[in-house]
């Protein structure tokens, strides 16, 4: 005795449930079930589905507690991890701006043209360049 069809399958007489959508189809012979290729049925008699859905009333209580617990300790996670990527972002990170041109060069900090940078006023490679 088969249980579960697939849409396009020819079946007899009785009730039908599409598992994916929740759709129930009452055949009163023979009939094709209609649906999606991955459409899968159940074919089951109401009193079997009344009595199941207790059950299943039970299980999804009982498992909501569990379900709780995973959320607060996801988002826990994710503020941790937010928390340390913050930090290392700056070490770990480029500081290459597609956005932007340097077309002249990048702008350097704290130096003026035509200081010297060596040492005891020695003119470096670098200050010539500038010039």
């Amino acid at each position: 005795m088969k249980i579960t069809y697939g849409a396009g399958e020819t079946v007899s007489k009785g009730n039908y449930w599409n598992i994916g959508s929740g759709e129930r189809i009452q055949c009163s012979g023979e009939s094709v079930l209609l649906g999606d290729r991955d459409a899968t049925y159940v074919k089951a008699h109401p009193v079997v589905v009344l009595m199941a859905a207790p059950l299943l009333g039970l299980m999804y209580a009982g498992f909501l507690p569990f379900i709780g617990i995973a959320m607060v300790v996801k988002v826990a996670g994710m503020k941790l991890a937010d928390a340390v990527g913050a930090h290392l972002t700056p070490v770990a990170g480029f500081r290459w701006n597609p956005s932007e041109a340097y077309l002249s060069g990048k702008k350097r900090g704290g130096k003026k043209k035509g200081e010297p940078t060596g040492e005891e006023g020695e003119v470096t490679q670098e200050d010539v360049d500038d010039r």
